[in-house]
């Protein structure tokens, strides 16, 4: 990693450190954004998900929970959904998708938990720190600061910075990659494969479309969530490209 990208990431990571609230000091958690100004306000309009799942103290894992929320702005609601599944809470496989009213799935993205401690390192920890640290990551996924119903980038992303600049780069690297996506047929369920980044081209996609889904997204609700790692990132639904679209991606 660059000295410019270590910068940007400890800059935003520095922000989501200030916005968390009620976790106490021992926690290193992302950001609750839900106290922020934007979010605040729209938090009423989140519907509560249902009641929380249960985790299992030791064990295997199976946790699922999910929450309704109008993402499309079609006046039906889609289903945000939060998995982990797996032998043990550092080795689980931690998932996030979003079906459509019809039970399609719009957006789909998993990582390991092992990611929760790239930073943070798993060794030395006991089980019962590592078992708190997994299920808040996750439970996170689902706090009604994680939808800004305004539109556009939360405000802990905003401070400091362009948003409309932060959200072009990332549009426009999205839209490459929903291009290539599309030359294969990939469906939204299938990731992306990891050596498809290098072919990835961003300065293949046109200036005046980046501009016109930016002008859409700006007016969209959007969604933030945090992938381990370094992993930030904020999607909003684009009706020109019939498909989620990234307007934030750090780092």
């Amino acid at each position: 990693m660059t000295r410019r990208r270590r910068l940007r990431s400890s800059i935003l990571l520095t922000l989501l450190a200030a916005a968390c609230s009620d976790r106490g000091p021992d926690t290193d958690l992302p950001a609750d954004t839900s106290a922020t100004a934007d979010t605040a306000a729209a938090a009423p309009a989140v519907p509560e998900p249902a009641a929380r799942a249960e985790w299992p103290d030791s064990g295997a894992v199976e946790y699922r929970r999910e929450r309704e929320v109008d993402l499309t702005g079609d006046g039906s609601s889609e289903t945000v959904i939060a998995t982990a599944r797996g032998p043990a809470y550092d080795s689980l496989d931690v998932a996030l998708t979003i079906e459509g009213a019809a039970g399609d799935t719009l957006w789909r993205e998993s990582w390991p938990s092992l990611m929760y401690f790239k930073y943070d390192r798993r060794e030395g920890k006991p089980d019962t720190a590592v078992m708190r640290i997994v299920r808040d990551r996750v439970e996170q996924l689902l706090e009604p600061g994680r939808f800004t119903m305004s539109g556009g980038l939360p405000d802990v992303l905003r401070r400091g910075g362009d948003p409309d600049a932060q959200m072009r780069e990332a549009i426009q690297y999205h839209l490459a990659e929903l291009d290539y996506r599309r030359s294969f047929d990939f469906r939204p369920a299938d990731p992306t494969p990891p050596d498809a980044h290098g072919r990835i081209d961003a300065t293949s996609v046109a200036a005046v479309r980046v501009e016109a889904v930016l002008a859409e997204l700006k007016r969209m609700p959007s969604y933030m969530y945090f992938a381990g790692g370094e992993a930030t990132y904020v999607i909003a639904w684009s009706s020109r490209e019939d498909a989620f679209v990234r307007i934030f991606a750090c780092c």
